[in-house]
């Protein structure tokens, strides 16, 4: 029981483990997609801020009229007038001065109608570079979809006197003023850009890599990039013309899944997209794993300590409890009680060795005293101290300990120690019928516990009958009785006990809702009671049978017992005592106490 109680709860938080390395790791990967799309996001805002900065300095420059005019000059004059041309460079570096506001343009240079450059800001380009021969410019500019401002992909810079091998983008924008221009007239404001200025750079997340493409190509890519050339091809093969946001699994072999977001960039159409390796998503399952089979181990190990731990405090001591009432119910009353750690136990065994003390001295003063002693005297000493009842009770409380029910153990512990109390110090006094009555509450309480019941006992005693003397473990058999005959195999039902004066006499009425009894059984029940000796009755009606002869021996022919039935409706035994017989200390008054239990 103890080993398939451990597995049980091992396989619970095994499963409640799973579910929760489950549900946390589920969370990291949103969150992981999550924080991937604020970056993509953040990156988008402060990219479509700036090329709107950008394109709010194009248009004022490309619309200045003392750029038009120089402009409009230098393609109309072939005999250039340098005091106008001086002039005319002076006022178009002012205008171009304007960028030093936009840090991120890293050249700026003015093409006329020839193809080669008329005015320049930052690099200087070559003079003689016509710039109608490079392919990516001579492209855009032939582009039927070619508008106000036209963004280049990567492309040479082999136009400027430090040619380096970097590429770079450009943007450029058709210069034109119909007032001065001829209609054949081509002008062309040209910016060199550096992407990597404008968005933010990944400082915290390695993995995360954040590029650009316009459909075609690659047109920004970082220069701390962490993807291979086969997880870029695979990055590329996802994209579209709108939104992407999809994983891409394992590509290539490279071992880590890519998280993938996509937005478009509103001017261009380009797309912006941002790629996550999921290598820490995947370290964070194994880091989380780790730790929740760790814990199911831990946990494990905790459980058969614990549970070694309970079978050796509590199971072991129970066992040997058990096997010393068995040898008590055997009459070996040679038995010891071992020590226990739990206060239950031990204080179930004190009571238990006080008990079989009390008996070997009860039984040899008996031996002593036969003479003195009669039959129903013995009886009553048997019935009170009933064995087979104290072996059920404590098969109870051991199937509580294997169950871990530690608050039913105790309160169970705590009624049998009051009930071997009451049945073993003078058995033969009498006591308060209040007295009685609580010991009846404990007996029903224990028996409601064994059996998982719910059986009331209803009690209504007039405050004037508390304390009067009756003979005590009168009223057990009774309710013993109703609980086993005429409630057996229920689990609800109802006793009531009613003490009321009749005359000169008190009479307890006990009642049940139990199965109760046809004609002929409640008169053989009958018939029963008035045999001499009780050994001769039915099982049944043993225990009334040793009521009947404990109030005859008592009050002689002064009292009397009467039994009620009626089949399917329940039972009510009626006793009769004589008060003047009866000892009262308090008071008469009219005052009734109703309890229920």
């Amino acid at each position: 029981m103890r080993t398939a109680f451990s597995l049980i709860f091992i396989v619970i938080i095994s499963l409640v483990g799973m579910i929760m390395f489950h549900m946390i790791n589920q969370s990291f990967r949103t969150h992981s997609d999550q924080t991937l799309g604020h970056v993509v996001e953040a990156n988008l805002d402060l990219l479509h801020n700036h090329l709107d900065n950008l394109d709010r300095f194009t248009n004022l420059i490309a619309n200045d009229p003392d750029v038009q005019r120089a402009v409009g000059y230098r393609n109309r004059t072939e005999q250039i007038d340098y005091a106008i041309e001086l002039k005319n460079q002076r006022l178009v570096h002012e205008r171009l001065q304007q960028l030093t506001l936009v840090p991120y343009i890293k050249n700026a240079y003015i093409i006329g109608e020839s193809g080669h450059m008329l005015y320049s800001y930052k690099k200087n380009v070559r003079n003689e570079y016509n710039f109608y021969d490079a392919p990516w410019f001579s492209d855009v500019i032939e582009n039927d979809r070619f508008s106000d401002n036209y963004f280049t992909g990567f492309h040479p810079t082999d136009y400027l006197l430090n040619h380096q091998e970097k590429q770079t983008i450009s943007i450029i924008r058709q210069i034109q003023n119909t007032f001065l221009f001829a209609p054949t007239d081509r002008s062309y404001l040209v910016y060199d850009i550096d992407l990597s200025a404008i968005l933010l750079e990944n400082t915290l997340d390695q993995d995360l890599n954040i590029l650009i493409s316009n459909g075609t190509e690659w047109v920004y890519l970082p220069e701390s990039l962490t993807l291979s050339h086969q997880q870029l091809m695979a990055v590329g093969e996802t994209l579209s013309d709108s939104d992407v946001d999809t994983v891409i699994e394992e590509p290539f072999g490279q071992g880590a899944d890519l998280l993938v977001r996509s937005n478009v960039i509103r001017p261009t159409g380009w797309q912006m997209i941002g790629v996550k390796k999921m290598s820490s998503v995947t370290a964070f399952e194994w880091n989380l794993l780790t730790v929740i089979l760790t814990v199911i181990i831990a946990s494990a190990i905790l459980i058969t300590i614990v549970s070694g731990l309970l079978s050796k405090s509590m199971l072991v001591p129970m066992r040997h409890v058990i096997d010393n009432f068995h040898q008590i119910s055997k009459g070996h009353y040679d038995v010891t009680f071992d020590k226990s750690s739990s206060d239950e136990i031990k204080e179930l065994s004190d009571a238990a060795e006080t008990m079989v003390h009390n008996i070997t001295s009860l039984t040899a003063h008996l031996v002593d005293e036969q003479k003195k002693v009669s039959e129903e005297q013995m009886r009553v000493l048997q019935n009170q101290i009933n064995p087979h009842f104290l072996n059920n009770v404590l098969q109870s409380i051991k199937a509580l300990a294997i169950n871990k029910e530690s608050e039913k153990i105790s309160h169970l512990s705590t009624l049998l120690g009051k009930m071997l109390e009451y049945a073993v110090y003078q058995p033969y006094a009498r006591v308060p019928l209040k007295v009685e009555l609580t010991y009846l509450e404990h007996y029903l309480a224990i028996q409601n516990i064994r059996f998982d019941a719910h059986i009331r006992l209803d009690l209504v005693l007039p405050k004037k009958f508390e304390d009067i003397l009756i003979p005590k473990l009168l009223l057990q058999p009774l309710i013993e009785n109703a609980i086993l005959h005429g409630l057996s195999g229920k689990k609800t039902g109802q006793i009531t006990l009613l003490v009321e004066e009749e005359g000169d006499d008190l009479v307890l009425v006990m009642t049940d809702d139990g199965r109760g009894m046809s004609a002929d059984e409640l008169q053989a029940l009958r018939v029963s009671l008035d045999q001499v000796d009780a050994s001769q009755t039915n099982i049944q009606s043993i225990g009334l049978a040793n009521v009947y002869k404990r109030l005859t021996h008592e009050f002689t022919r002064a009292a009397y017992l009467a039994v009620y039935a009626t089949e399917g409706t329940g039972t009510t035994v009626v006793i009769s005592l004589p008060k003047r017989l009866l000892n009262q200390h308090k008071e008469e008054n009219d005052d009734t106490i109703c309890r229920t239990r």
